[in-house]
């Protein structure tokens, strides 16, 4: 909010000289800029509409008023306030209390007011009167107050920290956190603004200190000058604008001290009820005009110890008085009877020894302590056991007071049971988890999320890293060189980041000394007191790595040997082929020939020679040709004039044997493949057109052929009946099993899509080179 003040000249230079030679060189700001809490009633808080109001605004108003400068007020979340301040954003913070630390980054002023900071806590949590009583609770507070780093100081690390002080008391509202700290003037004013007074209790308070408006550190004159300007504001004027907000003080919510007070006010109740009626009783004798005015006066002194019996019975709270001296109940409500499990009359006049809640009287003394001596209060935990054997652990607060001129002990009694088991449960979980994580046999880290610095380390992650848990705590796993690849981690974290969790993710560590290993691992984010980390859990897999490498070698030795028995079979192949073709070939026709010239020579004299003969020959050329389609079916002569012809010559051949319509699609005009390369995309094809012709019963058969500048892609398919291709794989079938090796003997690929009813085809893409 802007407070458009124009500025005076003369009334600065004035302002200036009367400053002395100090700030002769010092040019005033032509704005200054102050941020603050925007949500810190009643020095700024926003009105219903988001405007911004309060003592601040006012005050800053005035100042500005004085000096003729104008001042810009904004309110923000308290960690960006003073993010402002220290980047130069902003000149001025305000409502800030002076500690060492902040007192490293800032020039702070005289302080203006006192503020206490409380412990506020659910009623139904009894025993937070201390620090060491909150450990274990998770506290809420605002980022960056004063109050948070005050319990950090103290060992506090359950702090749960949100950026405004209302988010504070709406976590408290709904539970998300048992207990809170904040100023008291702050607290009280969302406390009662959301009637919660009756739901909240506070402790005494933890320090007192004292709000400053302060500016960068080195920024000494400007603080000087600020200073002057407040300087010529009137007090009075100041102590306006504090009654205009802070008004009639808001009482605060019931605390421990009731006890004393209520006790106090039920003796002098009593006492001034007995002095009353004895007076009555005197004066009557004397003065009967009086009579009947004391009777009114008797009559609201009884009026009012009704009212407390009634409000002692009917109490929720369990609450016995009994004597200071040997502890026996002289009143017990029905709380108190329903708690214990006994009746009134099993009650009163027993002692609290009798009733279990104390040993003997020795211990009672011992431990009620200060609740024995005047005006003391004591709060203690026992765990009681009722008549019929039940154990219920209790909170009790015990006080002295004197009623008509006797000593006696109030005490009230709580039940927490169910809070104790709570937490029991809780610290026996807690144990367990650190067990099963200490004895986990895969290693477990716990890291920051944001800088990777370790807070928990267990054994086996020490076994895996090499360090010990000393090493490891409170340095990075970047820091320490675990990950040979810096982007690694980052992409994890990003991972993390998005889904909360990473499972199953192979990464490869530098363990201490430098040597490589392979983790399998999964990382998890947790929210631990408000900060962010990460869990990570690995398990080291290189031996398994290494057993897969070695694996993988053996399995390309495996395909370099087929490969090579492939190529030396196809070349024997070829070499029989035409020997077969070349000899015997040869051989058989000289065969005919000689039949034929037989033949001529006695088929005139001899008939039935000359049919012999003929028969023969016939033989003869039946052989002829079976030699040929063995020789063809070894290596066809197509081939020899590359892919394309004996592509075309295996089409001809199916068409003819099956008569099955077959179409051939070649999309390159010159495929320029190696010869054992043709090989196996044409043993490739001639076993698919095979299984085509045996087991398809598909009408129609379409051949695409086609290349690139890397590769040649061969697809075959057909319409017939289909088959599932997942339950073959699982039966490697030797048919197409050696198909696809023949394709990844030459690194290629092959793929097989078939469905019931709809066909298959077959899809082969190698390369037209040797790798």
């Amino acid at each position: 909010m802007k407070l458009p003040h124009p500025a005076s000249a003369p009334l600065i230079a004035l302002l200036f000289l009367g400053n002395g030679s100090a700030l002769a060189a010092f040019s005033p700001p032509a704005r200054l800029v102050v941020v603050t809490d925007e949500a810190y009633p009643p020095y700024l808080f926003r009105t219903d509409a988001g405007t911004l109001q309060g003592i601040v605004l006012d005050k800053w108003e005035l100042w500005s008023k004085n000096t003729g400068i104008p001042v810009t007020v904004e309110g923000m979340e308290w960690v960006k306030a003073q993010e402002s301040v220290r980047n130069g954003a902003a000149d001025v913070v305000d409502v800030i209390a002076r500690t060492e630390a902040r007192a490293r980054i800032y020039e702070f002023s005289a302080p203006y007011a006192e503020v206490d900071a409380r412990i506020f806590f659910n009623q139904s949590i009894t025993g937070i009167n201390d620090v060491a009583s909150m450990r274990g609770f998770v506290i809420g507070a605002k980022d960056g107050s004063a109050c948070a780093a005050w319990l950090e100081e103290r060992g506090i690390k359950t702090l749960r920290r949100f950026p405004t002080s209302d988010a504070v008391v709406e976590a408290a509202r709904i539970r998300d956190v048992p207990l809170f700290c904040m100023d008291l003037t702050a607290a009280q004013y969302y406390i009662f603004k959301l009637n919660l007074a009756d739901q909240f209790r506070q402790t005494e308070p933890l320090y007192v200190a004292g709000f400053h408006w302060a500016v960068a550190k080195g920024r000494t004159e400007l603080r000087d000058f600020i200073q002057r300007g407040f300087e010529r504001v009137s007090a009075s004027e100041l102590r306006d604008i504090e009654n205009r907000w802070i008004g009639t003080p808001v009482r605060p919510p019931l605390d421990r001290h009731y006890l004393v007070y209520s006790a106090g006010a039920l003796a002098a109740i009593l006492a001034g009820a007995a002095l009353l009626v004895a007076w009555n009783r005197a004066l009557s004798l004397r003065v009967s005009a009086r009579t009947a005015e004391l009777r009114s006066a008797l009559g609201s002194v009884q009026m009012h110890e009704q009212r407390f019996g009634q409000m002692f019975r009917l109490s929720p709270d369990a609450t016995v008085v009994t004597s200071i001296a040997d502890g026996k109940v002289i009143e017990a409500n029905e709380a108190f009877c329903h708690l214990t499990g006994r009746a009134r009359n099993d009650v009163i006049g027993r002692t609290t020894e009798e009733i279990g809640f104390w040993r003997d009287a020795a211990e009672r003394t011992a431990r009620l302590g200060p609740a024995l001596s005047a005006g003391g209060l004591h709060q203690y935990e026992r765990t009681i056991r009722t008549p019929a054997g039940v154990q219920k652990d209790v909170l009790v607060r015990a006080t002295r007071l004197k009623m008509q001129g006797e000593v006696m002990l109030l005490v009230l009694v709580q039940d927490i049971t169910e809070q104790r088991l709570a937490v029991r449960l809780l610290e026996e979980s807690e144990r367990r988890l650190a067990k099963m994580i200490e004895a986990s046999p895969e290693a477990i880290t716990i890291a920051g999320l944001e800088d990777g610095v370790f807070v928990e380390v267990n054994p086996a992650a020490e076994r895996l890293g090499g360090y010990t848990r000393a090493e490891m705590i409170g340095r990075s796993a970047p820091d320490m060189g675990f990950w040979p690849d810096p982007e690694e981690p980052r992409r994890l974290v990003e991972d993390v980041r998005r889904d909360e969790a990473v499972h199953g993710r192979e990464i490869r560590l530098r363990r201490k000394g430098g040597g490589m290993i392979y983790v399998l691992a999964s990382a998890a984010m947790i929210d631990l007191d408000g900060r962010k980390l990460m869990l990570f859990q690995a398990m080291d897999i290189t031996e398994r790595k290494n057993a897969e490498k070695a694996l993988r070698e053996h399995d390309e030795l495996l395909r370099e040997l087929s490969a090579h028995h492939e190529l030396v079979r196809e070349g024997e192949r070829a070499h029989i082929a035409r020997e077969i073709h070349d000899e015997m070939g040869q051989e058989l026709t000289a065969l005919k020939m000689d039949l034929s010239v037989m033949g001529l020579e006695s088929g005139a004299d001899s008939p039935r020679i000359k049919e012999q003969v003929r028969e023969l020959k016939a033989r003869v050329d039946d052989l002829i040709q079976t030699v040929r389609d063995v020789a063809t079916s070894l290596r066809p002569a197509a081939l020899d004039l590359g892919i394309l012809s004996g592509v075309e010559w295996l089409v001809e051949e199916f068409r003819k044997r099956s008569g099955i319509a077959c179409r051939v699609k070649v999309e390159s005009e010159d495929i320029d493949l190696a010869e054992d390369r043709s090989i196996v995309v044409f043993r490739i094809l001639q076993e698919s057109l095979t299984n085509i012709s045996r087991h398809a019963d598909a009408r129609n058969v379409e051949i695409s052929l086609r290349s690139d500048a890397t590769h040649v892609r061969l697809d075959v398919k057909d319409d017939g009946r289909g088959f599932d291709a997942a339950a073959v794989r699982q039966k490697n079938t030797f048919g197409l099993l050696g198909i696809r090796e023949r394709a990844i003997m030459l690194h290629g690929t092959l793929d097989i899509t078939s469905e019931p009813g709809r066909g298959t085809q077959v899809s082969l893409s190698i390369p037209i080179r040797g790798q």
